[in-house]
């Protein structure tokens, strides 16, 4: 039996499917589970494996996690056998956006391979909005555009580099 708000929600679902046709497909799949109250979208795991670098260059992993506030970011880099060259992390007590967030740690993992003195990077995160404004650069106009800019000089003392 459908629990009570799914009953109450039905009417709502059927009304929303023959006003707009292209919930078609979903709306169907909700209503059978809703039994047992799953999201509309299932979640899909997705099995990514980590990729060694070509021969010749790192790979330079950064993110960020937030706690309380605070910022905690971490930096690995790994060489073309898989090997651990270095890294590093740290904290800073702001609240920023997750674009600002990603983007101090992308400044930070370049300070952490210059200090390495790598010359062929491979910079990679988990944030794509990132990564299309460090390819985009030079055409955003605003505070973080410049910033981008900025780490993107910093990206000219390396003879190789690429963001992922």
């Amino acid at each position: 039996m459908p629990s009570k708000t799914a009953q109450q929600l039905m009417p709502f679902l059927l009304s929303v499917v023959s006003i707009t046709g292209f919930l078609f497909g979903i709306i169907p799949a909700v209503l059978a589970r809703s039994k047992t109250q799953y999201l509309v979208l299932p979640v899909t795991p997705i099995c990514k494996n980590w990729e060694k670098p070509p021969y010749g260059f790192v790979k330079v992993n950064f993110d960020v996690i937030v706690s309380s506030n605070k910022i905690c970011y971490g930096v690995v880099v790994w060489d073309s056998d898989g090997f651990v060259l270095g890294g590093g992390g740290g904290f800073k007590d702001e609240v920023m956006s997750a674009e600002w967030r990603e983007l101090y740690a992308f400044e930070e993992s370049l300070k952490i391979a210059c200090s390495l003195n790598i010359t062929k990077a491979i910079f990679e995160t988990d944030c794509a909005s990132l990564v299309n404004m460090v390819k985009k650069h030079g055409n955003d106009i605003t505070i973080m555009g410049y910033h981008i800019d900025e780490a993107y000089k910093n990206m000219e003392s390396f003879n190789s580099t690429t963001v992922n």
